[in-house]
């Protein structure tokens, strides 16, 4: 299963982070053509041109191995690599974002406390009832 889900820090797939491209899902996953996926229409249609390819990649095996790969597959291969390292560069930037903030947040939420300020006190599971409030206000009156 590919994680498609977005990933609020990365702002994207942790699938499309790592590979560049957007995961594929059902029939775009598989290793038949584009062609062949729009003329399917009933599941024997599917198992019909699945054995066809079975078929085909066991004749054409031996010519496989003579071919080198073309241009166009080679410049197939060079965008998606540098779209690859644009993604990861994205992410590495939407990280750092995200960790100013979360740093700047928690600096605000906890800092030290000055003397007659109001403070929330979280009281222990333990030590409350059922109804008890969770929390009590508090004031500082000194430092220790």
């Amino acid at each position: 299963m590919k994680n498609r889900s977005l990933h609020y820090e990365i702002k994207c797939s942790p699938y499309e982070a790592m590979f560049g491209i957007r995961a594929k899902i059902g029939l775009k996953s598989t290793s038949l053509p584009k062609s062949i996926i729009h003329k399917l229409k009933t599941d024997e249609d599917l198992e019909t041109a699945l054995n066809s390819i079975n078929t085909e990649k066991s004749v054409d095996t031996s010519s496989e191995e003579n071919i080198d790969v073309n241009e166009e597959q080679a410049d197939i291969i060079q965008s998606r690599q540098e779209t690859i390292i644009e993604k990861r560069r994205e992410s590495f930037h939407n990280l750092k974002v995200q960790a100013s903030k979360v740093k700047t947040n928690s600096e605000h939420r906890l800092r030290e406390g000055k003397i007659g300020e109001s403070v929330k006190i979280r009281i222990p599971d333990v030590d409350k009832a059922r109804n008890d409030l969770r929390s009590i206000l508090g004031v500082i009156i000194k430092k220790q």
